[in-house]
């Protein structure tokens, strides 16, 4: 959903986005305070109910926003990086650089996110006590009440990606010391409660309406996916633990700066390496860059013959890296493997080899 977002603002580091999927949420809910106004302070103009129905929606998902705020704060304290938080169409997303590390991290920063609902839902209760019982003002405080209570409880589900889902797992985690099983048990259980409201569903379209129905279908079929996914990432997570950066490393051949292509390329080839893989590119001793086949994609072949090596080799600051000793899932959760073909690996922050995510990626799936 990230990629259909707009960038509202950042605060205290974290970039928060609106996905457009939100906007036509944003009219069901301002349609749906309107309705409810009237039952609970009756006699006002439609132009009053209508107004603070958009004062609502503003407030309802700002309580959203503050829900994943709690996440994202509790993660940051435990040392987490929060790239962003994405508002959507089932409410919010905050978005961590990396998986938490301890069952403890993950239960505090899952429940934070339903406590901090149920304690803004008990402010808003307690705030309409301050006013005329009938008011509008009132009304609505008492609807943003009721609505944080059950936004709370809702997230308390035990299904995947909600909050109760993770919970869960977090729990049988610290019991089993296990993040395998737990995520295992978490997931049986999500599927479980998904199957339950994709049988309500139906039974709903035929009882309840179409829309009561579909909803639900819809709803039970995204817990049941998200729950086989978490499954899927946790295997994949205990595929590559255990195993360091350095079991996996490609020490090549180096190349001289001052070379000519056409040269390292012939010297690659007789040693017998592989001309597309990365190629440590030495001066006077020191890398100063990293050289490859793929390097030359944008050059045409006949200007190879008078390039050197150093004028289409990428400088060495540029290159992502990582240490040696770096748990492998460690390595795949950091961001600079999602978007690069490979990185160089150090030891000390001297380089001596190199990885690729194929080979990560590769390795995880030969241990599943």
């Amino acid at each position: 959903m990230f990629t259909g977002s707009l960038r509202l603002a950042k605060v205290a580091g974290i970039q928060i986005r609106l996905d457009y999927s939100l906007l036509f949420i944003a009219g069901l809910v301002v349609y749906q305070i309107y309705l409810d106004l009237p039952h609970r302070a009756p006699g006002f103009s439609n132009d009053i109910y209508f107004w603070y129905a958009l004062i609502g929606a503003v407030l309802f998902f700002s309580s959203i926003l503050w829900h994943e705020f709690a996440h994202a704060l509790v993660a940051k304290a435990f040392g987490y990086h929060v790239q962003r938080i994405v508002l959507n169409v089932l409410g919010g997303i905050a978005v961590l650089e990396q998986e938490a590390r301890r069952a403890t991290h993950e239960f505090w920063i899952a429940i934070s996110g339903p406590l901090s609902s149920a304690i803004l839902g008990g402010g808003f209760l307690g705030a309409q006590l301050f006013f005329e019982e009938g008011s509008v003002i009132a009304a609505l405080f008492y609807w943003l009440g009721m609505i944080n209570l059950l936004l709370a409880a809702f997230n308390m589900l035990p299904g995947f990606p909600l909050d109760g889902g993770i919970v869960l797992r977090a729990v049988i985690w610290l019991i089993t010391q296990n993040h395998l099983t737990a995520s295992r048990l978490a997931s049986y259980v999500g599927q479980f409660m998904a199957a339950l409201l994709i049988m309500f569903g139906f039974v709903s379209l035929f009882l309840q309406g179409f829309i009561m129905g579909i909803w639900g279908i819809f709803i039970g079929w995204f817990f049941l996916t998200s729950s086989r996914l978490q499954l899927f990432f946790a295997q994949q997570r205990a595929g590559l633990r255990g195993i360091s950066i350095r079991q996996l490393m490609r020490s090549p051949s180096a190349v001289n700066a001052d070379w000519s292509v056409y040269y390292a390329l012939d010297n690659v080839a007789l040693t017998g390496g592989n001309q597309n893989a990365p190629m440590p590119v030495l001066r006077d001793g020191r890398v100063v860059g990293v050289f490859s086949g793929e390097s030359l994609q944008q050059r045409p072949r006949q200007d190879w013959w008078r390039l050197r090596v150093h004028e289409v080799m990428t400088p060495i600051e540029l290159v992502p890296r990582v240490e040696a000793d770096t748990d492998l899932y460690d390595a795949l959760q950091a961001g600079q493997m999602q978007v690069v073909p490979y990185v160089l690996v150090t030891d000390n922050e001297h380089p001596i080899g190199f990885v690729s995510r194929q080979d990560l990626l590769r390795l995880g799936e030969n241990r599943l």
